[in-house]
């Protein structure tokens, strides 16, 4: 099964190196004699709508994204889109982001945590033109969650709460399988989430403090009573003053934790006054956001 895995990985860059292409993502774009996604130097069509246009689908998954299924130890079965670095050189080492989608895109279907609030953003030609990178995105089901709280639940401790099997699946398969396979800068790894996916980065960084560089959270939730595991790394929060899903007090709390309490270097907390629960799009439509994740390190 390990094997196997690892084939499916290798395939996943076979278009990259020249080789036959393996994944079964398709669109209306040509390909070229060996049946691979052209690369494509035309302006970015996609719009802000969620969830996307059938059109704009078609659109996305044509840019590099292949299906896999990671199968972990402990029998959990992971679904996810892994974007390859366009013009991708086997000798390079590449920035690794880990997205993860917020409830709307919970599913079987191996395409929704893409769309899902707006995580297409690290996708984008413009963006993978400024900072070419892998692009992990894992989904979970719809009876499951990245932290098993609820979401309106605020605050929580990761004492009592432990790792989701979702959160474990996916972190094994970062460590065991992508990190093995590919050229990934670990001094470049980054997550980032909305909602249901902020609670996740929150917990990812307390569980795996020396994993990430920088995490980027939009309106989600953390233990803040465990922030200080964070204290060195790069964090941005954002949360709508007026946020009827995830209460705002949980996002006013870190931001005293971290920057008051520990004196955080890097942390930065940004609130939308009189903006509701979806502030996703104004944050990662902000490229002075793409530019503070892309240039953290870790030590």
């Amino acid at each position: 099964m390990r094997a196997l895995l690892l084939a499916i990985c290798l395939a996943s860059v076979a278009c990259a190196a020249g080789g036959e292409y393996a994944g079964t993502a398709h669109s209306h774009h040509e390909t070229d004699d060996a049946g691979c996604p052209q690369a494509h130097t035309d302006a970015w069509t996609f719009h802000r709508l969620d969830p996307l246009s059938a059109d704009d689908r078609a659109e996305m998954f044509s840019w590099g994204i292949v299906p896999g299924e990671y199968i972990s130890r402990d029998n959990v079965r992971v679904p996810y889109r892994l974007h390859v670095p366009p013009g991708w050189d086997a000798d390079r080492w590449y920035p690794l982001i880990l997205h993860l989608h917020g409830a709307g895109g919970r599913g079987v279907d191996n395409g929704g945590q893409v769309m899902d609030a707006g995580g297409y953003t690290w996708i984008r030609p413009d963006f993978q033109a400024a900072y070419p990178s892998f692009v992990l995105y894992p989904q979970v089901p719809q009876s499951d969650q990245w932290v098993n709280v609820p979401f309106n639940a605020g605050s929580y401790s990761t004492s009592d709460v432990p790792e989701s099997r979702y959160m474990r699946a996916t972190m094994e398969f970062v460590e065991t399988v992508l990190l093995r396979t590919y050229r990934v800068n670990h001094r470049q790894m980054y997550i980032t989430g909305t909602s249901m996916g902020g609670y996740g980065v929150y917990d990812a960084l307390v569980r795996y403090p020396t994993t990430f560089a920088a995490g980027l959270v939009i309106a989600g939730c953390g233990d803040y009573a465990r922030a200080q595991r964070m204290r060195n790394i790069g964090v941005r929060a954002f949360h709508g003053s007026d946020d009827a899903v995830v209460p705002v007090q949980c996002a006013r709390d870190m931001d005293w934790t971290m920057s008051i309490q520990y004196g955080a270097p890097d942390w930065l907390y940004t609130e939308y006054a009189g903006a509701g629960h979806g502030v996703w799009f104004e944050t990662l439509e902000n490229q002075a956001n793409w530019d503070w994740l892309m240039t953290r390190r870790r030590p």
